[in-house]
C-alpha cells in the first residue's frame, strides 16, 4: 500500500498540514509571550525587540535560503531539519533564563517558519496540475486556523503558563520531524507534469545557477509576486484595522471584537477550498482558468466591504454576513496564485519561486501597518480601511489583466520544455536497457 500513489500523497497532506498549523500557531503565540517576558526585562532589551523583532528578520532573510536549498537538495530531509529547528527553538524559549537568550531562540524559530516553500514545491511533484489548487487550499487553511486557535492564548496561559506551552509545541515539532523522516517519500522533480506522466525518470534535475535568474523572473512570475504583495494588503488592513474600527468607533472590548471576527474566519475557511476546487476545475478547460477564480476575489469583496461599513448595526446579522462574504471571496486568490507559480516555473526552481512569493507576502505584512497608520492620519478608520482595500484590489485587477496574457504563454513554454525532457528520459531508458 505504501508504494501506491494515492495513500502517500494524502498522508503527506496530513503531515504537512500539521507541520504548518502547529508552527504558525506557535508563531501567533510568540508575540504575546514576548510581551510577558519583556515586562521583567530591562528597558534596553524591550526597546531593541520593538525595533528588531528577530524572528521576522531571520524569516525574511531565510525565505530565499530555504528556497535555494530545497531546489538543490532533498526536500524531505530539509523539512525534517526545519521541524527539528522548530522544536529546538520552542524548547529553548521555554527554558530561556534571560530575555537575550529568549530572543536568540526566537530567531531560530523565524528560520524554521521560512521553510514553507519546500512544502509547496513538493505539492507540485506529488499532485497533477489539475489538483494543485485544492491541495494548496487545504494546506493554506493552517494559517487562519492557527489564528483562531491563537485567540485561546489567554485561557491557555492562565491555566498552564507560557513556558509549558512552548515545551508542548517543541514536542509537537519533534514528532512532526520524525513523521516526515519516516513516512514521507522524496518525489522526483517534475514527475507529475503531463509530459512526464508514466515515464520512469532517471535524470536528477536541480537548480542551475546560470539559468535561475531567467526562469525566476518570467513576466508571469513577476506579476504573480506583485499580486501576492498587493493582495495581502487588504488582509492585514481588515485583520488589524477592524479591531481599531470596532474598539474606537463602537467602544467594544478586544474579546468582543474577536467574537465579531469569527464570521470572517469562517469565510476564509470556506473560501480557500471553494476557490481551490473552482480554480482546478476551470484550469481543465483553459490555461488561465485559475485566474478566473482569483478574479472573483477582486470583484466581490469591495462591494460587500462597502455594504458592511455602511451598516451601523454591527451587532446585526446583516453586517456579519457581509463580512463573511468579504473574507470568503478574498480567500479565492492565494491557492490559485501559488498553483499558477507551479504552472509556469520549472520543477527544479519551484521552491525558490514559491519562496519569492512568500517573501513578498512577508514584506506586505511589514509595510501594511505603516500604510494604514499614514492613511488614518487623513481619514477616519472606516474610510481608511475602505480606501486602502479598494485601492489594493484595483491594483491587483490591473496585474491580473497582465497575467491573463502571460500565463498561457509561459505555461506553453514550460510544457514544450517538459516534452523535450520526456524525450530525453525515454532515450536514457532505452540506452540503459541495451
Amino acid at each position: 500500500m505504501r508504494n501506491r500513489l494515492g495513500r502517500p500523497r494524502w498522508f503527506f497532506v496530513v503531515i504537512m498540514f500539521l507541520f504548518l498549523f502547529f508552527q504558525q500557531w506557535m508563531g501567533f503565540l510568540i508575540e504575546p509571550i514576548t510581551i510577558q517576558f519583556s515586562q521583567s526585562s530591562s528597558i534596553i532589551d524591550r526597546w531593541m525587540d520593538t525595533i528588531l523583532p528577530v524572528d521576522v528578520i531571520f524569516m525574511i532573510f531565510f525565505f530565499l535560503v530555504w528556497g535555494i536549498l530545497f531546489d538543490r537538495h532533498s526536500r524531505k530531509r530539509l523539512l525534517s531539519l526545519a521541524g527539528f529547528l522548530w522544536g529546538v527553538s520552542a524548547w529553548l524559549m521555554g527554558i530561556a533564563p534571560s530575555f537575550t537568550t529568549f530572543n536568540i531562540s526566537r530567531g531560530i524559530s523565524g528560520i524554521a517558519q521560512a521553510s514553507h516553500s519546500g512544502v509547496f514545491a513538493m505539492v507540485g511533484d506529488l499532485f497533477k496540475p489539475t489538483n494543485r489548487s485544492k491541495v494548496l487550499a487545504i494546506l493554506l487553511l493552517a494559517q487562519p486556523l492557527a489564528i483562531v486557535f491563537g485567540t485561546l492564548v489567554p485561557n491557555i496561559d492562565a491555566a498552564f503558563g507560557w513556558r509549558p506551552v512552548l515545551v508542548f509545541f517543541g514536542a509537537i515539532g519533534f514528532l512532526v520531524t520524525i513523521s516526515i523522516q519516516l513516512s514521507i517519500s522524496e518525489p522526483k522533480r517534475g514527475a507529475k507534469e503531463p509530459a512526464l506522466a508514466g515515464i520512469r525518470m532517471t535524470g536528477t534535475y536541480l537548480l542551475d545557477w546560470e539559468i535561475a535568474p531567467t526562469v525566476l523572473l518570467k513576466p508571469s512570475l513577476i506579476l504573480t509576486y506583485a499580486f501576492i504583495f498587493f493582495g495581502t494588503i487588504p488582509v492585514i488592513v481588515l485583520l488589524e484595522g477592524l479591531i481599531v474600527y470596532f474598539r474606537d468607533g463602537f467602544g467594544l472590548s478586544t474579546q468582543v471584537v474577536y467574537s465579531f471576527m469569527s464570521p470572517a474566519m469562517v469565510g476564509v475557511l470556506l473560501g480557500y477550498p471553494v476557490g481551490g476546487f473552482l480554480g482546478d476545475f476551470l484550469f481543465r478547460f483553459r490555461k488561465n482558468g485559475r485566474l478566473f477564480s482569483s478574479l472573483f476575489g477582486l470583484v466581490f469583496p469591495p462591494v460587500f466591504l462597502y455594504l458592511a461599513l455602511q451598516s451601523q448595526d454591527i451587532l446585526g446579522l446583516v453586517f456579519l454576513v457581509y463580512m463573511l462574504l468579504v473574507s470568503f471571496f478574498m480567500a479565492f486568490a492565494l491557492p490559485n496564485l501559488f498553483a499558477s507559480i507551479m504552472d509556469v516555473a520549472l520543477p527544479e526552481v519551484r521552491a525558490s519561486a514559491c519562496a519569492l512569493g512568500l517573501l513578498f507576502q512577508a514584506i506586505s505584512f511589514l509595510v501594511t501597518p505603516w500604510i494604514f497608520s499614514m492613511v488614518q492620519g487623513f481619514l477616519n478608520v472606516g474610510d481608511a480601511i475602505l480606501w486602502i482595500c479598494v485601492s489594493a484590489w484595483m491594483i491587483c485587477l490591473m496585474i491580473l489583466s497582465g497575467l491573463f496574457i502571460f500565463i498561457p504563454k509561459d505555461i506553453e513554454r514550460l510544457r514544450r520544455h517538459m516534452a523535450y525532457r520526456s524525450q530525453l528520459e525515454v532515450r536514457l531508458e532505452q540506452a540503459e536497457s541495451r
